[in-house]
């Protein structure tokens, strides 16, 4: 009688590495995920495996920073049951959107991308995540067609949903116009949580000469524009001294590169911009300070 061959052992992924490593039991994070109730779930389900599958370092990666800005989303809200509304801005395929719609189980999940290219099986059998595949750069009136999607999940919430606007690592002139998004959304969009990345090849090019030429760090000077513009949005009625308490800037020291382990390198992209839109907003003063903004946008660009 013919031996039948033994099974084939099933080939380690990213994730298998991952949770049999060190860094599980190092690092808050990898370990938070290691204990989400929702990883089996994710392991055994095929949609997933392009997000899991990836190289061990970017998995990493991306892992720290999707809970870095789940944190800052914990501080917005008193219980995981309260709805909210996420807007991922340049979504990729959605390791965080996904995340979030399982860490925020009363959450509707918007993400935005142009890449139509993009194995995003994860999120089709999801009903509380959208895809948008549109380029937040071109797209015509995108910030009523997010308007109209934000007060459509607040109609099903009884306007109780926090509404919150999320751009990781932004590259160029995504970052300003996240800004410019949130801007003209301050009316429906309660937080904005940015990430900027890299700068513009052209358009920060004089900022970026400048910064060498007082022994600054290109990236610090570009966060630092952005934090600006940011203030200028959410402390139109404030005093200068006030507008710290709706905005916030971190350098998160857990963020790395692709392609190191090292956390907190001076090659990581680590800045979180965080702001809060103010409580009650003069028309008049929305639509100057939104002028103004318009005109540095046009300026940038």
């Amino acid at each position: 009688m013919q031996q039948q061959a033994p099974p084939r052992k099933k080939r380690k992924r990213s994730i298998d590495f991952l949770l049999e490593g060190q860094s599980v039991h190092t690092n808050p994070r990898l370990s938070r995920f290691a204990r989400a109730p929702f990883l089996d779930a994710w392991r055994n389900d095929p949609s997933c495996s392009s997000l899991l599958n990836r190289k061990s370092k970017s998995l990493r990666k991306e892992i720290i920073e999707a809970y870095a800005v789940v944190e800052q989303i914990e501080k917005f809200s008193q219980s995981k049951a309260d709805p909210i509304m996420i807007v991922d801005v340049c979504s990729g395929k959605g390791f965080f959107s996904l995340l979030a719609a399982h860490e925020f189980p009363n959450s509707h999940v918007l993400m935005i991308d142009k890449d139509t290219r993009m194995d995003v099986q994860h999120i089709q059998s999801r009903s509380n995540m959208h895809l948008w595949s549109v380029d937040i750069v071109v797209t015509a009136n995108l910030n009523e067609r997010i308007r109209e999607e934000i007060r459509s999940f607040q109609q099903k919430k009884e306007n109780n949903a926090r509404v919150i606007m999320v751009g990781m690592h932004l590259c160029g002139d995504l970052s300003p116009r996240a800004v410019e998004l949130f801007d003209q959304l301050l009316e429906d969009v309660h937080h904005l949580i940015l990430a900027p990345c890299c700068l513009h090849k052209v358009h920060d090019s004089k900022l970026k000469q400048k910064a060498k030429a007082d022994g600054i760090d290109p990236y610090r000077a570009k966060v630092d524009q952005l934090y600006q513009m940011t203030c200028h949005v959410v402390g139109e009625e404030l005093h200068e001294s006030n507008v710290s308490n709706l905005m916030s800037l971190c350098w998160d020291e857990s963020f790395r590169t692709n392609r190191s382990s090292v956390e907190g390198s001076k090659a990581a992209k680590n800045a979180l911009i965080v702001a809060t839109k103010p409580r009650r907003q003069n028309v008049h003063q929305r639509d100057t300070r939104s002028e103004e903004l318009e005109n540095i946008m046009a300026q940038k660009r």
